[in-house]
Parts: structure tokens; C-alpha cells; sequence
């Protein structure tokens, strides 16, 4: 079960909340939930132009799904707040229905090294400069474990280090408890585009155990 189902998917309201919130009937579900899918791609690739790397990009829609927060995730938010977030705004709106107001709220990441989002770019940033995949593995599991995470694991998969047939290797430090409900996992799956080909990077990050969920589902 542990390596079969999502980390995140398995915990959504346990001890993981949604990144979408918002409600909306049968008929307009799917097309609300393709335009989540659309504004996340769309912010996401204005934010790698400008070399910012965001963790989360959290949406929430109020009065009848009019009004859009979006709260965007980051450890750079210098480089964030020196972009025009309003012209991002007017694109969206643009882009998703001028009837629509989008605000950006920035939210600032405090410990990279406890966030599996930016540790697997690190990760992916590593990969694209040529690094050994072992050393950069390495470094990102050394680096959290001094932040004091309880445990991480490091999986990377193609063409590692240029061979001609693809596998997967994977490094460990500390206890990643994927069975236990109630353990904060985050959880990450990023790729990497090499001179070799496509490489595949998941970090799972053990955080602790949250003992107020364990009575009601364990």
C-alpha cells in the first residue's frame, strides 16, 4: 500500500488538506477543477522564466466561485515581490473570464530543507548540471537531516549518469513511515530533463506524527 498510492492522496483529511477548496455542482465540477489544472500550469511557467522556485500553488474560490485566492508558496520571496503580481492578475483574468477577481498571496516557505517540493528541485537543479546522481542525492539528505527532519528518502529513475538502460535508485536516511496514517509525509515528484533523456526524482520527507489524529483512524 505504502508504494502504491499517492502519500498525500492516502492522508487528505487526516493529516493533509487539499490544495483546492472550493465547491461547485456535478454539471460545473469538471470544468472548475481543468481550470485549477490551468492556472497552476500557467503561474507555474511564468514563475520558472523568472527562476523562481515555488513549492505549492494553493487555490481557494468564493461567492459562487467568482473570487479566486491563490496562494502561492515560496522560499524566494524577495524575487517574488519584485515581480508585477497585478499583471499576473490581469493575465489570469484574461485567460479565465474577465467576470472573475484573482488575487496572489504570497506564503513564504521558512525551511526549505523540510518541503519535498524544493528539495526535489534542488534535486532536478543538480541533475541538469551534470552532478552524479548519488552526490546529489547525498547533498539534499545531508542538508535536510541537519534542519532536523526524522527521516528522508531520494529516488531517481532513466538514465542515470548516461547509461544506455534505464533504472531506479533510491537512498535513505532516518524512518519514512509510508503505512502510518498519522505520519506527516511530504512528498514530492518531480522530473528532470538531461542531455540522456527524462529523469524521474521523488522525495518523501518525515516530519513526525501527529498523536491527535491517531484514537479516530488507527
Amino acid at each position: 500500500m505504502g508504494q502504491k498510492i499517492h502519500p498525500n492522496g492516502l492522508r487528505l483529511g487526516i493529516v493533509q488538506d487539499h490544495l483546492s477548496t472550493w465547491f461547485e455542482n456535478k454539471t460545473r465540477y469538471s470544468k472548475v477543477l481543468n481550470e485549477d489544472f490551468a492556472i497552476r500550469r500557467v503561474l507555474k511557467q511564468i514563475f520558472e522564466k523568472r527562476q523562481i522556485q515555488i513549492s505549492d500553488i494553493k487555490i481557494s474560490r468564493y461567492t459562487q466561485n467568482k473570487t479566486v485566492l491563490i496562494y502561492i508558496s515560496t522560499v524566494e520571496i524577495n524575487k517574488l515581490a519584485e515581480m508585477n503580481l497585478v499583471l499576473i492578475q490581469g493575465l489570469l483574468k484574461k485567460s479565465f473570464g474577465e467576470d472573475k477577481t484573482f488575487e496572489l498571496i504570497p506564503d513564504i516557505v521558512e525551511e526549505s530543507q523540510k518541503d519535498a517540493n524544493l528539495m526535489a528541485l534542488k534535486v532536478v537543479s543538480k541533475l541538469r548540471d551534470r552532478v552524479p546522481f548519488k552526490r546529489a542525492m547525498k547533498d539534499c539528505i545531508q542538508e535536510c537531516y541537519l534542519a532536523g527532519v526524522l527521516g528522508i528518502k531520494i529516488q531517481v529513475s532513466g538514465r542515470l549518469n548516461g547509461v544506455e538502460i534505464a533504472r531506479s535508485e533510491w537512498k535513505r536516511q532516518g524512518r519514512v513511515p509510508l503505512h502510518t496514517l498519522q505520519a506527516k509525509i511530504k512528498y514530492s515528484q518531480q522530473v528532470a530533463h538531461t542531455i540522456y533523456g527524462i529523469i524521474g526524482v521523488k522525495v518523501w520527507i518525515f516530519l513526525g506524527e501527529d498523536q491527535s489524529v491517531s484514537k479516530k483512524f488507527v
